[in-house]
C-alpha cells in the first residue's frame, strides 16, 4: 500500500515548481517603473509606476498587479490588473533573473503601461533591496 501511495504522489511532486524569484522589493530609480515587489512565494508581482519622467522615484502614482507564470523554461508576467494599463495590445512580458537582479525587455515592459516613453536601454534591470 505504501508503494502505491508513493507511486501516486510522484506526478504531483513533479508539477510543483519553486520560483527562482526571491520575494521582496526590487528597484530602479531611473526607470518610469521605478520598483517591483514580488510576493506569494514568487507567484505575484506588483509594479510601482511614475506618471511621467519628472516624478521622483518615491512617488507611487500607480500600481499594477500581475501573476508570474512559468512556461517551459521561461517566466512571464500575465493577467495584469490596474488602472494605468496602455490601450495597446499587451506584448509577452518575459522576466529573467541574473543573480539577484530581475530583468525585463524595456520595450515590452514600458509598452504595457505607457503610450509615450523615452527608451533608456534594451533591458530594464531591477536590483534586489533587502529589508
Amino acid at each position: 500500500m505504501k508503494r502505491l501511495f508513493l507511486f501516486a504522489m510522484v506526478p504531483l511532486l513533479s508539477f510543483q515548481q519553486d520560483s527562482p524569484f526571491k520575494g521582496g522589493k526590487y528597484t530602479n530609480a531611473t526607470s518610469l517603473i521605478y520598483a517591483i515587489e514580488i510576493s506569494n512565494d514568487g507567484d505575484r508581482i506588483k509594479f510601482f509606476l511614475k506618471e511621467n519622467e519628472n516624478d521622483a522615484p518615491g512617488d507611487a502614482k500607480f500600481c499594477v498587479y500581475g501573476e508570474i507564470v512559468r512556461i517551459k523554461k521561461h517566466y512571464f508576467v500575465q493577467r495584469l490588473n490596474g488602472n494605468h494599463i496602455s490601450k495597446r495590445q499587451q506584448k509577452k512580458l518575459e522576466m529573467k533573473l541574473e543573480g539577484t537582479t530581475v530583468i525585463f525587455a524595456a520595450n515590452n515592459l514600458l509598452n504595457d503601461f505607457y503610450d509615450d516613453y523615452t527608451l533608456y536601454s534594451d533591458d530594464i534591470k531591477f536590483e534586489y533591496q533587502p529589508y
